[in-house]
């Protein structure tokens, strides 16, 4: 299994930047695991006043030889002052490889009907079978909450996984399957 960046010119090329995952060919670019930022950047100030949502689209591809079963799918939040909230959605990639591109990362994708929150509690998001190259699409959408106050005191450093929300956050996007 693994985890690539949407926003490619074509499918399977080149994409690495998180910015421009939205949506359109799925790429070659695994997004890197435990980085910063991999997925959004930072929650700026202008960001954390006006509360704006914003989207990103990547895609889990079964890159091995064997067909997964009952794969599932959430996300936990081990921030200290959670400042977001990750919603989340999937879709079958279409056989042509693209899905709907946004117009820009405060643009919501008309083919979701309705995101999700997820967490370790309400863990099945996804309950599917994937044969060998098969492709889905998750949709992620990221609400300011502004619990904790991004410009007070010093920014902890912590580890990141799979997905980063700025530098005081760290929220895991977990998968199992059989």
């Amino acid at each position: 299994m693994k985890i690539v960046y949407s926003g490619a010119q074509s499918p399977n090329t080149i994409q690495s930047s998180s910015l421009t995952s939205l949506g359109g060919y799925y790429s070659s670019s695994v997004v890197p695991n435990d980085f910063f930022d991999n997925i959004f950047d930072y929650i700026s100030r202008y960001g954390e006043e006006e509360k704006q949502d914003q989207y990103r689209c990547i895609v889990l591809i079964n890159d091995g030889a064997d067909p997964i079963t009952n794969l599932e799918m959430w996300l936990t939040d081990d921030s200290v002052t959670p400042n977001s909230l990750l919603l989340l959605a999937t879709m079958q990639v279409p056989a042509n490889g693209k899905i709907e591109v946004l117009p820009s990362a405060f643009s919501r994708p008309y083919s979701v009907p309705e995101f999700f929150v997820s967490d370790v509690d309400n863990k099945l998001l996804v309950t599917v079978n994937m044969e060998p190259n098969e492709k889905i699409a998750i949709w992620i959408k990221r609400e300011i909450i502004g619990q904790g106050n991004l410009f007070e005191g010093t920014p902890e450093e912590v580890k990141v996984k799979i997905l980063a929300l700025g530098k005081t956050e760290i929220k895991t996007l977990n998968l199992s399957w059989e």
